[in-house]
C-alpha cells in the first residue's frame, strides 16, 4: 500500500436472525471485503441490531 492508492470494498448480506425479547428485532450480518491493485487486504463481518 502506498498513499493515494485506491481500495475497493464489496458489501454482501451475508445473513438476517430475528430475535424476539421484549421488543422484536432484526441481526443483519455484512461481510466486506477490502482489496487494492496489491490484493486482498481484510475481511471483515459486521453485524447490526435493528429494532
Amino acid at each position: 500500500m502506498r498513499p493515494g492508492d485506491r481500495i475497493e470494498v464489496h458489501h454482501a448480506l451475508t445473513d438476517v436472525q430475528r430475535k424476539v425479547a421484549a421488543t422484536e428485532f432484526l441481526l443483519p450480518s455484512v461481510d466486506k471485503t477490502y482489496t487494492a491493485g496489491r490484493g486482498l487486504l481484510a475481511e471483515v463481518t459486521e453485524r447490526f441490531i435493528v429494532r
